[in-house]
């Protein structure tokens, strides 16, 4: 049954709580490119987001770099490939990232 969930103390919560300890072992490296607010140099960045949805009975997963405005697709049978397939590019840094076309640059102030 369809319940409402129970607000959120504080709108948001933290993304190291709304993983459980399988996903953020199994796939790290998806993770940490989920959840990380900051670059290894310290400055802030936005995270990541994934989108998950069949398309023709196969599991496409779209990954969103939102902070570089790039998209990424995988397409696999099952869903823990294409979770594999993403951990697997992001380690060797091979992703096949194309320009994100819905993105929406704020333009620079004059």
């Amino acid at each position: 049954m369809l319940k409402r969930p129970k607000a959120i103390e504080g709108g948001v919560l933290p993304a190291q709580d709304a993983v459980d300890g399988e996903f953020s072992s199994r796939y790290p490296t998806l993770w940490d490119y989920l959840s990380q607010a900051a670059w290894e140099d310290g400055k802030a960045r936005q995270t990541s987001t994934l989108f998950i949805f069949l398309d023709d009975g196969k599991w496409t997963v779209m990954l969103k770099d939102r902070d570089r405005e790039l998209v990424a697709f995988f397409k696999a049978e099952r869903l823990t490939v294409c979770l594999t397939l993403i951990e697997d590019a992001l380690c060797s840094d091979s992703v096949d990232w194309r320009a994100d076309r819905k993105a929406t640059r704020k333009s620079p102030k004059s």
